[in-house]
């Protein structure tokens, strides 16, 4: 996931305050008899998923595929398989 505050949201039990509709339906899936790992990426280390979803802030609600022939996207992926990243300060906040 690329939002820190929703991996934050999705890990709480209980308390879950506006958004509580959305984060119930993912608490359930979350809650069902498998292994599901959730962890903070920064968008440098997925180059894929940021890409797609500053591409999704433009398009209409629904379902949208993206061919895998659109050049952005195969560099990205490239990138992402070879491991490349770009380099970036975080701040500890706490």
């Amino acid at each position: 996931m690329d939002s820190k505050c929703a991996v934050q949201l999705l890990r709480r039990e209980g308390d879950v305050n506006r958004h509580s509709a959305v984060l119930r339906r993912f608490q359930a899936l979350l809650s069902r008899d498998w292994q599901v790992f959730i962890s903070h990426i920064y968008r440098e280390g997925n180059y894929c998923d940021d890409y797609i979803s500053s591409r999704g802030h433009s398009m209409s609600f629904g379902l949208h595929k993206f061919p895998i022939t659109d050049p952005s996207l195969c560099n990205w992926i490239l990138y992402d398989i070879q491991g490349i990243s770009e380099p970036r300060l975080v701040v500890n906040e706490g």
